[in-house]
């Protein structure tokens, strides 16, 4: 072979094919520059066969670097296979605890069903009993009522039966003693009417004799006055006895008149006793259809109740079995991760020398040519780019060669890790123009992966942005490239509420300095604070009362100061912003919100406000005065404790965010709110904290730690039960075993 194909740079098939052994000598490529044999024939020979033979050993070198490469390849194969079982693990994982919730949330919503049916159930029994012992009394009062009612019937049978008797016989002498009257009267009437004749015969006989020359009747004689009394008497006697019968059969039939009306009320009583025990009767039917209804529907639910329990003992069978599966896998992910990690700084160094090599090799070669294929105009000398070649596309992308870098980029096989590594170099390198061509690039890229892909490109670059890691200082200018780029390609892909997480992030990092960087972002995308939450709100009211107070500084920054006008002008604010108090109070109105959002809106804003104003108004007036009370179980739902509880260790960590020792009088009242969580954690009964409360305050109680190892919270979770456990989030787990062990 010539010498020009000797010296082409060997061909790399993977991009972690970057390793090179220990134990090669760099000196064995180095270029022979002076030669101790005569400048002769034999001399140039000799020359010629130490360089073959230096080529051959580099030939060699160059075999075994492939050798060990393949191998590295081999491991990060299983590396990533690994990864891949993790990934498909943790996708189970989540099925099975939104199965869990949802168990769960039917467990709960059954129980809370069946809570009230079963007091309804209590009450409609007591009812029945209430009403049954009525019934029953009503019964027997109305069987004695009946009993009552006969025996007084019977006794006005007998009692009219008597009076009527009487009253015939009364009558009956009555007329025997009126028919013996007018029988005497009549023998009066006849005695006297024959004495009057015997007397008128008598004084007619005298007068015919007595040689009378009258001729006129002679005049009745007078009764004496014995006969007159006689008479009177026995008429008196007569009215009198008539009188009595009458008085006598008035009295009867007043008498009789009583017993009617005492029996027609009796009749009436019986009728309302017997309607109202027909009325207790349909009620007792009623109450006992409904009492069945209760009991069927109650029966349903504890059928549904024992099935729930028992998936639910049957996914703790089986969560336990991945719990175990899960610990011994992250035991063994820990040490392949500290493997991989030593194995990638392996493979820094290694690539480092194998370019150091190939920059040996090619000042041996001969220049190249123009027709030879360039990097960046053509297609890549490379079958599969690396994270070296990712950074140079990119860096060096223009006009001309933008087509052949996105399409060498979407084709590329590279692993996601390594290609976002090399994205992110690049865009720490990238200029203004550059930045502007790759923006359309990364956006077509993350549309060609997968989503776990998008996700962690975005984290990363919003951690690029805000700094969070401090190792990398990039500049002002470089910085507000970052955010319009990442302000763009959200626009693009549709997705602001990135941005909105990013200035989120950027205002609780930065303290609230960065006006230039958040007034670039939003002139690129107006629609970042269109919504009126209160967390929006609550940014506004904080940069309104920022630029008062620059405003009032004796030196204002006229840059921060246009900055916050652009800002103003982009997002379209009037002036009637929520002051910083009345921010604060429409946000701790929201934690009893039902909405799902409205709290962790409210608890993010509470969260801006406290680093805004300092740990001083944090602990004394928000925690102690607002969010404390607030932890009242009697006079708060469950869900508003919740958030009161993890508040204080949201709104606890903002003293920690920026300084790593704390204050004297910062320290006291920090101290103080550790204190006041462990004793909600020790007196959780006390407090009626539920078991979500209790899982809320315990991670509080970490955030506050400051990752110190707490006794408090390994003694917290070996009391729980077994079922308790179970019900555990696993990132909660996994963090209770790091304390408890």
């Amino acid at each position: 072979m010539s010498q020009t194909e000797d010296t082409v740079t060997p061909v790399i098939e993977d991009p972690a094919d970057t390793s090179i052994s220990q134990t090669d000598d760099p000196s064995s490529v180095s270029i022979v520059t002076e030669s101790s044999a005569p400048d002769t024939y034999e001399g140039l020979r000799q020359k010629l066969a130490d360089a073959e033979l230096k080529y051959t050993k580099l030939r060699t070198n160059m075999a075994k670097l492939k050798k060990k490469m393949i191998d590295t390849a081999q491991m990060m194969k299983l590396y990533h296979a690994i990864e891949k079982e993790k990934n498909e693990a943790s996708s189970k994982v989540t099925e099975l605890k939104k199965e869990n919730d949802s168990l769960k949330g039917q467990l709960e919503y059954s129980l809370q069903e069946t809570k009230p049916l079963r007091e309804q159930l209590t009450q409609l029994e007591q009812l029945r009993k209430k009403e049954k012992e009525e019934l029953d009394k009503a019964r027997a009062k109305s069987k004695s009522q009946d009993m009552l009612n006969t025996q007084l019937k019977v006794d006005m049978d007998n009692r009219i039966k008597l009076f009527t008797e009487k009253e015939a016989s009364l009558i009956e002498q009555h007329a025997k003693e009126v028919a013996r009257i007018k029988e005497r009267m009549k023998q009066d009437k006849k005695k006297k009417d024959e004495e009057e004749r015997d007397e008128d015969l008598s004084d007619f006989e005298n007068a015919l004799f007595n040689d009378s020359t009258t001729t006129e009747p002679p005049k009745k004689k007078r009764k004496t006055k014995k006969e007159e009394k006689e008479h009177v008497k026995i008429e008196k006697e007569q009215a009198k006895m008539v009188e009595d019968h009458n008085k006598k059969m008035q009295e009867a039939d007043k008498k009789l008149n009583e017993s009617e009306k005492k029996y027609q009320d009796m009749e009436k009583k019986y009728q309302e006793a017997e309607k109202k025990r027909r009325e207790l009767e349909s009620k007792l039917q009623e109450m006992q259809k409904k009492s069945k209804e209760g009991k069927k529907e109650l029966k349903e639910l504890e059928t549904r109740e024992e099935e729930l329990k028992k998936r639910k003992r049957e996914w703790e069978a089986e969560e336990r079995t991945k719990r175990e599966e899960r610990t011994r896998e992250d035991m063994n992910r820990k040490k392949e991760g500290e493997r991989q990690r030593k194995l990638e700084d392996e493979l820094k160094r290694r690539e480092a020398e194998l370019e150091e090599r190939e920059s040996l090799i090619a000042r041996q070669s001969p220049p190249r040519t123009e027709e030879e294929p360039n990097v960046i105009m053509g297609p890549p000398l490379r079958k599969a780019i690396d994270i070296t070649s990712v950074v140079h596309l990119l860096t060096h992308i223009n006009q001309h060669n933008s087509g052949a870098v996105r399409a060498e980029l979407l084709k590329t096989k590279m692993k996601d890790e390594m290609l976002l590594f090399g994205i992110l170099r690049a865009l720490q390198s990238c200029n203004t123009n550059t930045l502007e061509l790759a923006v359309p690039i990364l956006v077509q890229l993350l549309s060609h992966r997968d989503r776990s892909f998008e996700e962690t490109f975005w984290l990363r670059m919003s951690e690029l942005v805000v700094n969070k890691e401090q190792s990398i200082q990039l500049s002002l200018q470089h910085t507000l490239l970052l955010c319009e780029a990442f302000s763009q390609m959200c626009k693009v892909k549709g997705e602001v509420y990135r941005v909105r997480v990013l200035i989120y992030d950027m205002l609780r990092e930065g303290g609230f300095i960065e006006l230039q960087l958040i007034a670039a972002i939003t002139s690129h995308c107006r629609e970042v604070f269109s919504s009126r939450d209160i967390l929006c709100q609550t940014i506004q009211s904080i940069f309104y009362d920022h630029y008062s107070t620059m405003m009032k500084e004796p030196v204002p920054h006229d840059d921060l100061i246009q900055s916050f006008i652009q800002l103003k002008t982009n997002c379209r604010w009037n002036e009637n912003a929520l002051t910083l108090e009345e921010a604060t109070n429409q946000a701790v109105k929201l934690l009893s919100d039902r909405h799902p959002n409205a709290p962790l809106l409210a608890m993010k804003s509470l969260e801006l406000l406290s680093v805004y104003r300092g740990w001083s108004w944090a602990h004394d007036d928000l925690l102690l005065q607002r969010i404390w009370p607030l932890l009242d179980s009697a006079s708060n739902p469950p869900h508003v404790v919740c958030h009161a509880v993890r508040l204080l260790g949201l709104l606890g960590r903002t003293a920690t965010s920026s300084q790593q020792t704390l204050p004297p009088d910062v320290a006291s009242s920090y101290l103080d709110l550790q204190t006041r969580c462990e004793a909600l954690i020790r007196q959780a009964g006390q407090f009626g904290l539920t078991m979500m409360a209790q899982i809320n305050c315990i991670l509080s109680l970490i955030d506050i730690a400051r990752d110190e190892q707490l006794p408090l919270v390994g003694e917290w979770f070996n009391s729980l039960q077994p079922s308790h456990k179970s019900l555990l989030p696993d990132h909660f787990l996994q963090l209770m075993l790091e304390h408890s062990s």
